[in-house]
């Protein structure tokens, strides 16, 4: 895996409504048809990467969630991949926090880190 995305976001909460709330931030939070956009997911589509998709990979707080068909699953801690191999696989890899606030209105506290395409193909 790499990780092509970070954000905090209040801890506290459920880690699976987490997910889904990554999962809309980085799929539509960068398009204006949906609301105004993100900063965040506005500065994900500028590192040209694309939306978060089936077999992709979630961190909430220490515990890491895989994007199914249907919603996330908990998922095995991935091999993470960095540094020349990073970038292989055809995705820009994340090299920073995003100097925006967060979309929420408590005080980020839980960081949340978004791993996204796989390091290895498929079978």
């Amino acid at each position: 895996m790499v990780q092509v995305f970070a954000t905090t976001v209040p801890s506290g909460g459920d880690p699976l409504a987490v997910c889904e709330e990554l999962y809309r931030l980085l799929n539509v939070g960068d398009d204006p048809e949906f609301g105004e956009p993100d900063p965040r997911a506005v500065a994900y589509r500028a590192r040209r990467n694309r939306s978060l998709s089936i077999s992709d990979l979630v961190r909430v707080g220490g515990a890491w969630f895989a994007c199914a068909a249907n919603g996330f699953v908990p998922a095995s801690s991935p091999r993470i991949l960095t540094g020349p191999d990073a970038a292989v696989y055809g995705t820009a890899p994340y090299t920073g926090v995003d100097t925006v606030p967060a979309t929420r209105s408590a005080a980020p506290s839980a960081r949340s880190e978004w791993r996204g395409s796989l390091a290895q193909p498929r079978p």
